[in-house]
């Protein structure tokens, strides 16, 4: 009787120290970044260095406005979320046709751009900024939050990521109402973090937006939009992730240097915790109106390469923003980022709120 106690306290011991412990930081099981800088390349080139991670990026043209971001040994499958940001001075925008891994193991991105113009939209070689992750492990309770959906019509969620271990939900048709459970500020006190939504379609122009971002308690809810090309709200498929004191990648310590805010439409940003630096804290970044739909950013020294940024629009308008110039840093690592806001399809310019995020790999 006694072995058989021994033994049993045995196997309850053993069990508590193999079970899994959250995690103080949890790196994703994958991530990669790059920023095209050659959208017209018929033939695989490498992309800017200062912009791409891991080493080797490679982009290629495939179509009109179409190319494929090649990831290499990073490969996940179809698995993650990704997103994708235009860099164009005027009303351009892009969208995700899907990713995929190839039999030597490196992610394919592929990304479809747009121009908006007097009321036509035509695909356009265009420069943008694309993102790919993939979710890994639980955080422990009060530390930086990261959760995403890949979603799609007819299907329902595709994967979830959340750092909680928690479920995350869609409900709803076009707009779409996503919640986060518990990923929020810890205190459940203030709407705290930033979220980023892309449209996802081999064939047609989509674009996707927020129509809000709140909190209760500690549970985050975006509601997301997507237009077509004449403002209609068709079934669409889109990734939508938030990132609470971490990179939009959903990595933190590494990185040490990112940051994200939300600007208004005259300029300015929201107060509180959608504003964050990880170097200077809460409030740390800038956004000022240049012009109608023209905003200039600062983000006080968060960007050693490589360097990543992504534009997510937030209201009920058909309106989108984009990147107008790639990011510049100065020797202190501070950043300017130039953000700009169109109507569509008659592309012109319009003040409009808007999410940016930012981040450096170390």
């Amino acid at each position: 009787m006694r072995i058989r106690s021994l033994l049993l306290a045995f196997g309850v011991l053993l069990g508590a120290l193999l079970a899994p412990t959250p995690a103080s930081a949890t790196p994703p099981v994958r991530y990669a970044f790059a920023y095209v800088d050659a959208p017209a390349a018929p033939a695989w080139v490498n992309l800017s260095a200062a912009h791409r991670w891991p080493v080797g990026v490679q982009g290629m043209k495939i179509g009109p406005g179409r190319y494929q971001i090649k990831f290499p040994g990073v490969g996940y499958g179809s698995r993650g979320v990704a997103h994708v940001t235009a860099v164009d001075y005027g009303a351009r925008n892009c969208q995700l046709v899907g990713w995929t891994q190839t039999s030597t193991g490196d992610e394919i991105v592929t990304t479809q751009c747009w121009q908006v113009a007097g009321g036509v939209i035509s695909p356009a070689d265009t420069r943008h900024t694309v993102v790919w992750t993939v979710g890994s492990g639980v955080l422990a309770a009060g530390q930086p939050g990261h959760a995403y959906v890949h979603y799609r019509p007819g299907v329902g969620i595709v994967d979830q990521y959340n750092s909680l271990g928690l479920v995350n939900g869609v409900a709803g048709a076009n707009p779409y109402t996503v919640t986060f459970p518990a990923v929020g500020d810890p205190a459940g006190a203030v709407l705290a973090g930033d979220v980023q939504v892309t449209a996802i379609d081999p064939l047609y122009h989509r674009r996707c937006k927020l129509g809000s971002f709140t909190h209760s308690g500690t549970n985050i809810t975006a509601v997301v939009l997507c237009f077509d090309g004449a403002n209609g709200l068709p079934p669409t498929e889109f990734a939508v992730s938030y990132h609470r004191r971490q990179s939009v990648y959903g990595a933190f310590a590494p990185p040490t240097r990112m940051g994200y805010l939300w600007c208004l439409p005259g300029g300015g940003t929201v107060p509180g915790q959608t504003n964050w630096n990880s170097v200077v804290g809460v409030g740390g970044n800038s956004c000022a109106a240049l012009a109608p739909g023209f905003y200039q950013s600062s983000w006080p020294q968060i960007g050693p390469p490589q360097t990543n940024a992504h534009v997510t629009a937030i209201s009920t308008q058909p309106n989108f923003c984009n990147l107008k110039l790639l990011w510049s840093a100065n020797a202190a690592f501070d950043v300017t980022g130039h953000q700009g806001c169109w109507t569509s399809p008659g592309g012109v310019a319009v003040n409009e709120p808007h999410l940016m995020t930012f981040t450096s790999r170390v």
